[in-house]
């Protein structure tokens, strides 16, 4: 594709060229894909039924090991109570009785045995009565009779000599006192009973479970009944090429009694001379995988089919593709603004030259380096946001943010970016378009400065600093909003330098400003809480608002600014008997009461001026405290000064 894209602007004849070797390519690419995937799945197919019938193998031969195990506690059993009890008609009998009990214990046993040194019947499971048998000629007891060893011999299968059922034989040696040979303890399983077993598990309908000897003689086999039982299969693979290399393994054979193909497990089965085969029919194991064999060369087929229409449209496609793309190039190349394309992972995929102009980094430095690492660290959280809002499908988000130069500034940036979903061979990625606006944005910046100050300036009294009466009369309103809904007491206090116009007259006027302004420092000094408002209400008089103070609190801080001032220590000669500064304190207090026209905020500055005037004519520099208004009567007017 990348040649093809490269010849873009050769003449037509070489363009289908290019582009009939490019299809023929990738259709040899897909049949062998789809070659090697089909014949993968082949062996995947066969291994995963090699590692179901393994386990099935495993399990099998415990369930093997342990009915053994069990056969051989009651032989054990048996051989113990001849040797305890004898051989006398009672010692028989119970014996009898107890291996009728044992052999409840172990379904699959078929019946428990004794014989003596001949090979008569001394006592069995299955009658009460002993028939007059012999059983000299079979294989286990002319095996005990001649090998004096103790362990649990499992013999070939035979005919039942008492209802001529097929059976396994496990028997162990009985010795007499001077350990010559006393005779055989039998215990037979029923190989049908391991069939109906063997039947309960699904291995397909050519599938098969065999229960051998080690020596390769087969002692039940499901399916096939009785026909296999006894078939020496010593010359199969399995015992002559990987039973004596590993105890258990998988193979893949064709079966010497049925001629069919089989994939399956061998196991030995641990301390018993046994071997467990689990196989699968090698055509039921490879049906699914043959479907889909057939069904994906189908799809192949569609696919070539598909690519040769595909190739021959691509041609025009490609040739309008590259004029589209040299003009949006054009475009882009030429643009003021940068457009940028960024991958999911940050890194960017496409940076315009105007980048350069933006940042001064190259355009081959901005794509080596994830995109965040130009963005200002204190703005960077606004790439996480966008991110979100991106994620979330939220349209195009627009913010501004500071970009790093080359030359460790930064310049403010306009982003406007949108998330384009993967499509014509495209990847999902971001799309930005970046406006350098730090130019406006220090003119913004100036101008909300300047707002910011006008503001300030509105609600702050040019001389002292504190708030302004506007300041004030607001912070009021709110506050005995605020109280009423909440119902707690709000206070007052109204102060006043006494006999101010006395001390501006003897001291001129910029010392009576500076006084001013030491007399606003006391009173903010003195009003430490968060919601307290300070404010110059006029002159030289100032006012503290106490929202939630009740009477005593704000009687205590009146005489603390009055105090406060006191002790600025300027002297005042106009002002006898102090002869320094010296102020009055009004104070009110009052809770005012939700959609109550009895009171109104103005009261609480009438009842505070009130307690102002009393201070006056009271002497002056002392504080004075109201927590009621008359509002029939009118308060005298306050003496100057």
């Amino acid at each position: 594709m990348l040649a093809i894209r490269a010849w873009g602007g050769c003449h037509r004849t070489s363009l289908s060229s290019a582009l009939a070797i490019t299809v023929v390519a990738v259709c040899l690419m897909v049949v062998g894909l789809e070659g090697w995937h089909t014949w993968d799945a082949r062996i995947t197919a066969i291994a995963a039924d090699k590692v179901e019938t393994a386990n099935l193998s495993r399990s099998l031969a415990q369930h093997v090991h342990d009915l053994m195990q069990a056969v051989d506690v009651v032989a054990s059993g048996v051989r113990e109570r001849v040797e305890v009890d004898g051989l006398s008609p009672n010692g028989l009998e119970r014996l009898r009785r107890w291996m009728t009990k044992a052999i409840e214990t172990v379904p699959m046993v078929h019946g428990v045995f004794v014989y003596d040194a001949a090979g008569n019947w001394l006592a069995n499971s299955v009658s009460a009565a002993r028939p007059p048998l012999n059983n000299s000629d079979r294989d286990y007891f002319q095996y005990h009779r001649d090998h004096n060893e103790d362990h649990l011999f499992i013999g070939k299968p035979v005919r039942s000599k008492s209802d001529g059922s097929w059976i396994v034989t496990a028997s162990r040696r009985m010795d007499a006192a001077d350990r010559t040979f006393a005779g055989v303890v039998l215990v037979t399983i029923s190989i049908d009973t391991l069939r109906r077993f063997y039947a309960t598990f699904d291995v397909g309908k050519a599938g098969a479970v065999t229960l051998l000897t080690s020596d390769g003689i087969v002692l039940a086999r499901e399916p096939s009944g009785d026909a296999a039982v006894g078939i020496d299969l010593s010359g199969s693979r399995i015992f002559q090429e990987l039973l004596p290399n590993s105890p258990s393994g998988n193979f893949e054979a064709v079966y010497p009694l049925d001629g069919i193909t089989r994939v399956g497990s061998y196991r030995r089965v641990d301390g018993y001379r046994l071997v467990i085969v689990v196989a699968h029919g090698l055509d039921a194991v490879l049906r699914e995988w043959r479907s889909d064999a057939l069904l994906h060369l189908a799809i192949s087929a569609a696919t070539i089919l598909a690519l040769a229409i595909l190739g021959i449209r691509f041609a025009s496609q490609l040739q309008r593709t590259q004029r589209a793309d040299r003009r949006y190039r054009l475009l882009a190349d030429n643009s003021s603004d940068v457009i940028a394309c960024v991958g999911l992972d940050g890194r960017p995929l496409y940076l315009s030259p105007a980048f350069s102009v933006l940042t001064g980094w190259s355009v081959q430095d901005g794509l080596e380096r994830p995109w965040q690492d130009f963005v200002h660290p204190d703005d960077r959280s606004s790439i996480r946001t966008i991110g979100s809002q991106l994620s979330a499908r939220a349209g195009p988000v627009a913010c501004s943010l500071r970009y790093l130069c080359k030359d460790s500034l930064s310049r403010w940036a306009e982003a406007r970016v949108q998330f384009v979903d993967p499509a014509g061979g495209v990847e999902a990625q971001f799309v930005a378009t970046l406006r350098d606006i730090t130019e406006r944005k220090l003119a913004e910046d100036q101008v909300a400065a300047l707002n910011k100050e006008i503001a300030f300036q509105a609600v702050t009294d040019g001389l002292t600093g504190l708030a302004n009466r506007r300041r004030f009369d607001e912070g009021l309103a709110q506050e005995w909003r605020r109280a009423a809904r909440e119902r707690h007491s709000l206070s007052l206090l109204i102060i006043d330098v006494d006999r101010f116009k006395a001390y501006n007259d003897r001291y001129g006027h910029p010392r009576g400003d500076q006084c001013l302004r030491a007399v606003a420092t006391a009173v903010a000094g003195c009003a430490k809480r968060a919601g307290d408002i300070v404010a110059r209400y006029g002159g030289e008089e100032f006012v503290t608002l106490l929202p939630g103070a009740d009477a005593n609190a704000a009687l205590m801080l009146g005489e603390s600014v009055r105090a406060a001032i006191q002790a600025i220590g300027l002297e005042h000669a106009g002002n006898p008997p102090a002869g320094i500064l010296t102020a009055s304190v009004g104070v009110a207090t009052m809770t005012p009461v939700p959609d109550g026209d009895e009171y109104q905020p103005a009261d609480l500055v009438a009842a505070a001026d009130a307690a102002l005037y009393e201070a006056k004519h009271g002497g002056r520099n002392q504080v004075v405290c109201r927590t009621t208004v008359s509002l029939s009567v009118a308060p005298a007017p306050v003496l100057e000064g």
